[in-house]
């Protein structure tokens, strides 16, 4: 069997690794011919190795960080609209960079996306001339073409075969990558779309050089470990470390900089940034040039997420239950099951115990569980659960708890700390709100500490969304800051009713509307690359890191007094690109 076929296949696990994995260390346990293994950058590799078993909680006997987290798209289409509205980016200071005396572009900046993929035939994705603005698409769900190099499976279409493509009568027969859904096509448009006439629509930076990675879907054994729905557009961490690495090597072979556009997220993690994406995303931010903008999720809601934190010598928590506290979570119609993660706060450690809807509790006795699977006897509901006192990267405790085929009705989780050492706070994370039915919550969650991975990356920037039709907040962006204190988001951007052109039979240049966090990073890449423009290929500031563009966005973030700042919601303000160019042209 080849390396491609292991890449795809469902009997090989994927693992990612943080260090390098030679031959000689595989090979202690698996015959050669049972794994593959791709080296990519700093130190970071991913494995895929024959499975052991065919049932998908072998994956449990494996540590944590190996085994690749899930990612979900940032942004919902809504009821669409024929006529554009520049306000989102007259209120992010982009019409003034275009228009104004710099008259910027993005011209010879790559803007770069990992996403659903994007419909190459849309006319804001063409020159005058008819010729494609996208120097590549790499669409790692088809296996006819040809791979990128150093890559083993799907296939790259570059310009010239793109723009050979539309002029054939079906496109599609020569270049046959699409966007079913949409999602990926939304966020260049807005970052990267030509001006239309016809509709009024503009993109952020209309002339930049754009490349695609069309993520596969993760494989069915990870939808089963993660109990994720059938129908859930869900995307694995090891697919998007290879496309980030893709990305990267573009804008070196072009001596181009490069900005990405990350609009997906994960709710499952630390939420220190310490994740080995995060830490990944970090490392290709240090590099000259090179610009991570990342959206910061639509979890702001709260129902995704508890914390709790215990004060030492007292009786009482802070919000005033008793030291063993209760958390109460109302599940839906979920078809299959969910993953719920417990993280607590080190060097402090937590008991944990379930109460049923019947009112039945599981262990029957003694305060925490155990590693192990637990059955009801008034429901049909098994959990499964596995612990690791102190988590190799962050030294926190943490709980993972597998709810399969959950009662409806009111589940409670009772918390108790073992010892007093500090304050004792602990964290109840539910999968993203679109991996749910969207009836299951907690019914006291808390909306901070709500921005998704990666985006708590310390080196890129953060962006968080707001609505720009009122100036108002938007509920669902996620906040601040880091668990462990860093300050993030960064900076916010639109992120309600942004509109993108889309295709149809009837109308060519036919606008839909986006809500979401994604929307707002598509916003702030755009605006990125606007600055690269000026800052590198017009060589006003030829050397720049993304921690250098990131303190300019901060510094011209405009600021209302209603707030102090960095807060949770805004970060350091709103994105205004003129003022960050005025701020660097004071140096």
């Amino acid at each position: 069997m080849t390396c491609k076929e292991k890449i795809l296949s469902e009997e090989y696990y994927d693992w990612i690794t943080d260090f390098e994995l030679t031959p000689q260390l595989l090979a202690v346990n698996q015959k050669e011919e049972d794994y593959c293994y791709k080296r990519l950058e700093n130190g970071v590799g991913i494995a895929y190795v024959k499975k052991e078993t065919g049932n998908s909680l072998s994956l449990w006997n494996y540590p944590y960080q190996y085994i690749p987290n899930i990612y979900g798209i940032q942004a919902i289409s809504q009821d669409s609209n024929s006529v554009f509205d520049p306000k989102a980016l007259e209120l992010s200071g982009i019409i003034d960079i275009q228009n104004g005396p710099l008259q910027l572009s993005g011209r010879d900046v790559v803007l770069g996306f990992l996403d659903t993929g994007i419909d190459y035939q849309n006319r804001v994705f063409l020159r005058r001339d008819g010729s494609s603005r996208i120097l590549a698409i790499w669409d790692q769900t088809d296996q006819n073409g040809t791979p990128p190099e150093g890559f083993d499976y799907g296939s790259q279409y570059r310009r010239e075969e793109i723009t050979g493509a539309l002029q054939t009568d079906n496109p599609y027969s020569v270049v046959p990558t699409r966007d079913e859904v949409g999602h990926g096509t939304a966020l260049a448009a807005v970052a990267a779309g030509s001006s239309q006439t016809a509709s009024g629509f503009i993109g952020a930076a209309y002339e930049a050089d754009i490349v695609m990675v069309k993520l596969k879907p993760c494989k069915s054994y990870l939808r089963e470990y993660y109990l994720l729905p059938q129908e859930a557009l869900a995307y694995q961490e090891n697919d998007i470390l290879a496309a980030l690495t893709y990305l990267d090597s573009f804008a070196q072979s072009f001596f181009r900089p490069l900005v990405v556009c990350f609009g997906l997220g994960s709710n499952w993690g630390s939420h220190t940034g310490k994740s080995v994406l995060e830490k990944y995303c970090n490392y290709f931010a240090n590099k000259r040039s090179r610009i991570f903008v990342i959206g910061g999720g639509n979890q702001g809601s709260g129902g995704t997420h508890y914390q709790g934190t215990f004060v030492p010598n007292q009786e009482r928590l802070v919000d005033g239950s008793s030291l063993r506290t209760e958390v109460e979570l109302k599940v839906g119609k979920e078809p299959q099951g969910i993953l719920l993660e417990f993280w607590g706060k080190a060097p402090n450690t937590f008991s944990l115990s379930i109460v049923s809807p019947s009112g039945e509790r599981i262990p029957s006795s003694g305060d925490t569980l155990q590693d192990g699977q637990y059955g009801f006897v008034l429901t049909s509901t098994l959990v499964t659960v596995a612990s690791t006192p102190v988590e190799n990267v962050t030294g926190e405790q943490r709980i993972v708890i597998r709810m399969e085929n959950p009662t409806e009705g009111l589940w409670t989780f009772r918390i108790r700390q073992q010892e007093n050492i500090g304050k004792g706070s602990f964290s109840l994370r539910l999968p993203l709100n679109r991996f749910l039915s969207g009836e299951t919550y907690f019914l006291q969650g808390n909306p901070g500490i709500t921005l998704t991975l990666p985006s708590l990356a310390e080196e890129v920037i953060t962006v968080a969304g707001y609505n720009s039709t009122n100036g108002s907040a938007y509920i669902e962006s996620g906040r601040g800051f880091s668990g462990d204190g860093k300050i993030k988001p960064d900076i916010c951007a639109p992120a309600v009713g942004i509109l993108s052109p889309i295709r149809s039979l009837t109308e060519e240049n036919k606008l839909q509307a986006y809500t979401g966090n994604s929307m707002a990073a598509a916003i702030a890449a755009g605006a990125c690359a606007l600055f690269m423009e000026w800052a590198v290929v017009q060589k006003n500031m030829p050397y720049l890191s993304c921690s250098t563009v990131k303190n300019y966005f901060i510094r011209g973030a405009r600021r209302e007094g209603i707030y102090s700042y960095p807060n949770s919601m805004h970060g350091y303000g709103w994105l205004d690109l003129k003022k960050a160019i005025e701020e660097s042209r004071k140096v």
